[in-house]
């Protein structure tokens, strides 16, 4: 999956909803070489003052938080754990921070625990397809297919220890400072 179709509506002149967009979001990273990554900034907001707020950021500046005060919505592919052995990671790595470079710039990272990260965000997430397991300081969860998990600032990592990509559909709202 690269990227997901976005249909986004708006107003014309005469005051009649239509569709303003239709098509990929520019903002779709997909490192790995093939490995079935990929994050897709859907929206974004840096406020929440009229329904009319939101679109895209510049390329390259995917971040894992929403601007201060602000909205993203993301659907992410995650790849099996087991498709990922062979990866070249440090070829991985350097594709990140040059197409996404604010994404291990916000939040917090665990150095020690690859994937273990937290964000000043209340995160609204659906699993569309397959399954991972969440985990959290002290246990874990495994998810599928409709279920909906509210991150509440949380130290977490996602980790798909299944046998096909899920697709998560996750959106992250600011909070003060």
């Amino acid at each position: 999956m690269q990227g997901v179709r976005r249909v986004v509506t708006g107003v014309n002149e005469a005051g009649a909803s239509i569709v303003v967009e239709d098509g990929i979001p520019p903002n779709v990273v997909a490192p790995g070489g093939g490995t079935g990554y990929a994050w897709t900034d859907v929206w974004i907001t840096d406020s929440v003052s009229s329904p009319a707020e939101g679109g895209d950021h510049a390329p390259n500046s995917m971040s894992l938080e929403p601007p201060r005060g602000g909205i993203t919505w993301k659907v992410i592919v995650l790849p099996p754990e087991s498709a990922l052995k062979d990866m070249d990671w440090p070829a991985f790595q350097a594709e990140m921070r040059e197409r996404a470079p604010l994404m291990s710039g916000t939040g917090q990272h665990d150095r020690n625990r690859p994937g273990f990260h937290r964000t000043d965000t209340i995160d609204f997430v659906v699993i569309v397809s397959g399954e991972l397991v969440l985990e959290l300081e002290d246990g874990e969860v495994r998810v599928g297919p409709g279920d909906c998990v509210v991150q509440r600032g949380t130290w977490h990592a996602w980790h798909n220890r299944g046998s096909v990509p899920c697709v998560m559909s996750a959106v992250l709202l600011s909070t003060p400072e």
